[in-house]
């Protein structure tokens, strides 16, 4: 298989930590898509490569197309965001650095209140851009949660297992009430690519359940009670 040029910002793995992989595809199939852009391989060359090795069959259904027009931002990029309910989906990828001035350049200010809570998703080796564009929002980090998913992924110094959500606030917008925090380790499988456990939706909801909120980057139709935007929102039928 010919591999995009973009592909080349990933590192291939090689020694033990490649051999754990292929241990790992082979024990429980890919567990996340290889993604193709203009008929070569664009995100998953060590998916592939450990698939092969472990000699697991690649079918359709562990093939993603990447199509521009429609899904904006490549999955290998740092894409989205949130706020008092913003929450981001990214992707366990890096991304080239020529699109972190386009996010940092959003308008977050404009769909965001004075007193504000700002809910950051951002892979671990991208954490210092996470935090520039939490800066460049208007936001001051406070603290941060940490996914743990249900099996590691990859990494090159280590099989990454967790994925951090930053939060920031604008303001002075209320923090929860004593005795209702929540553990600062969020523990929920892995779903389908990007998507992020609905448990940290319904933290957000129990800390503030009256103010509203928006979700950005949302996949689907709105939750109840959110606003939500993005490519992959499914927009309500406007009756006739």
């Amino acid at each position: 298989m010919k591999y995009h040029p973009l592909a080349n910002i990933f590192p291939l793995m090689e020694g033990a930590a490649f051999d754990a992989l292929v241990a790992d595809i082979k024990a429980n199939g890919l567990r996340e898509p290889l993604v193709m852009y203009e008929g070569m391989l664009l995100d998953g060359r060590n998916r592939w490569r450990a698939a092969l090795a472990a000699g697991i069959a690649i079918t359709d259904k562990d093939i993603k197309q990447f199509d521009p027009k429609k899904d904006g931002d490549p999955e290998w990029k740092f894409e989205t965001w949130s706020q008092l309910g913003l929450v981001n989906t990214s992707p366990d990828n890096h991304y080239p650095t020529s699109a972190l001035a386009e996010i940092k350049a959003r308008d977050v200010a404009s769909i965001s209140a004075d007193d504000c809570v700002l809910f950051l998703w951002g892979t671990v080796p991208m954490t210092p851009q996470a935090l520039e564009v939490m800066a460049a929002w208007g936001f001051r980090y406070v603290t941060n949660f940490a996914w743990v998913k249900d099996h590691p992924g990859t990494g090159y110094w280590n099989r990454n297992q967790h994925e951090t959500l930053f939060i920031g606030t604008k303001g002075k917008p209320p923090a929860p009430a004593p005795g209702t925090q929540w553990s600062s380790v969020i523990f929920a499988p892995v779903g389908e690519h990007s998507e992020k456990p609905e448990r940290v939706l319904e933290m957000i909801e129990a800390y503030f359940p009256t103010l509203p909120k928006i979700e950005l980057n949302r996949r689907g139709p709105a939750r109840v009670g959110w606003d939500a935007w993005g490519n992959e929102v499914d927009q309500p039928e406007v009756a006739a």
